[in-house]
């Protein structure tokens, strides 16, 4: 598929089920990748999701867009990496990195790609909501974090069945 825009791949990437933020699976030109870490000046080390933060930015840089449909990466999930640790440490510094990548994303997100900026947020939540989920918590936060992931997966369905 090729996209000409952003704003056509917005729309499509709107009506889809799951957002892919992986850094992995992409040529990028190496200008385009320039001006999205110049979009996104950030200094601090992540330790999770900053291919998304990196791919917000990206997609907010690049004029045209070309993906295939084949599968050309095979992903093995390393039960020791850091996404494998589920130590109380680890998920917190999780957490954190959520909530500095949603802060960046709507500092620098462009007024004029609002679906895209939702995209995104959506699916840093979520993630945000199942790092939560591995943590002590009290039946009230437990219950709140239920009706948001509910809220979250209503609303994903209306965008990408309806594109609302």
């Amino acid at each position: 598929m090729i996209f000409e825009c952003l704003e056509d791949y917005e729309n499509y990437l709107y009506r889809q089920k799951d957002l892919h933020t992986h850094a992995w699976g992409r040529l990028i030109k190496k200008e385009a990748l320039l001006r999205a870490y110049a979009l996104l000046d950030y200094k601090d080390r992540l330790q999770f999701a900053e291919d998304a933060l990196l791919n917000f930015a990206l997609w907010n840089c690049c004029e045209r867009f070309c993906f295939l449909d084949s599968l050309l990466y095979n992903y093995r999930a390393n039960p020791q990496s850091i996404l494998g640790r589920k130590d109380e440490a680890n998920i917190l510094s999780h957490i954190r990195d959520c909530d500095t990548i949603t802060a960046k994303i709507k500092e620098c997100a462009p007024k004029s790609h609002k679906k895209l900026t939702r995209i995104f947020l959506s699916f840093i939540l979520t993630s945000r909501l199942s790092w939560r989920s591995l943590l002590p918590r009290t039946p009230l936060e437990r219950f709140c974090d239920y009706l948001q992931m509910r809220m979250f997966i209503w609303k994903r369905s209306l965008r990408y069945r309806f594109g609302i």
